[in-house]
């Protein structure tokens, strides 16, 4: 990220810090809105599923716990 590199070279260590953390905030909104995306997906292939439409061919994957579930 090349702004990162920018803002750790600026001498206001003030600025450096706030925009640490308004960084993470957007990272952290971005990671969620990603993982929400991912559970909506998932529910989406547990209605096809339940339904008859499709087979499972490989297990789900868990965002919460960041593995593949085993006991699919």
């Amino acid at each position: 990220m090349s702004e990162i590199k920018t803002i750790l070279q600026t001498p206001e260590k003030n600025l450096l810090v706030e925009w640490i953390y308004s960084k993470m905030n957007e990272l952290s909104n971005e990671v969620d809105r990603y993982r929400q995306i991912i559970i909506e997906m998932n529910e989406m292939i547990e209605i096809e599923r339940n339904e008859g439409l499709i087979q499972r061919t490989e297990r789900s994957y868990d965002i919460l716990i960041g593995m593949r579930n085993v006991n699919v």
